[in-house]
């Protein structure tokens, strides 16, 4: 018999299975309307750290936490890096890579694409709000060139970061 004060049962988790069985412990309150807005924000802040990682590999290395704590509470992601002429992608669901860095090709653009889906059985009614999230691209120091896109309503948004 445990008692739940003195000798409580250890459980070990590994990789991200804790940050889908206890999200509250990285993220706060699953419920807060303000955190799908939240948790975009923290990524792209730690996606424009590595943009001038060389590789994929290495970009995954160094923006592991940001990147891997919003992976696991998403039903699917799709990471797509433009860089010296080359297109990158790797896909994931619920956390765990579906695809490795593979090459797609050629391409003359630069910069990096996150396509993701929210996991409803974790986050409550997950919603985003364009208005701020812009908002808060424009007053930022990151200077990022986003277009926001949301999949429900169809509404875009185009910030145009330090080139605009």
């Amino acid at each position: 018999m445990h008692d739940a004060y003195s000798n409580p049962p250890i459980i070990a988790l590994e990789g991200l299975e804790p940050v889908r069985l206890r999200p509250g412990m990285f993220v706060g309150p699953t419920d807060n309307p303000l955190l799908p807005n939240i948790l975009l924000k923290e990524d792209l802040l730690t996606l424009h750290a590595c943009a001038n990682a060389k590789p994929p590999l290495v970009a995954t290395m160094t923006c592991t936490f940001g990147l891997a704590v919003l992976n696991a509470l998403c039903s699917a992601m799709r990471l797509r890096i433009f860089q010296d002429g080359m297109e990158w992608a790797q896909s994931y669901a619920r956390g765990a890579a579906l695809t490795k860095p593979e090459v797609i090709g050629p391409t003359s653009e630069s910069g990096t694409e996150l396509l993701f889906t929210l996991d409803e059985t974790i986050l409550s009614a997950p919603v985003f709000s364009l208005d701020e999230l812009a908002s808060w691209a424009r007053s930022s120091l990151v200077q990022l060139r986003l277009t926001l896109i949301d999949e429900v309503t169809g509404r875009q948004v185009v910030v145009p970061g330090s080139a605009g």
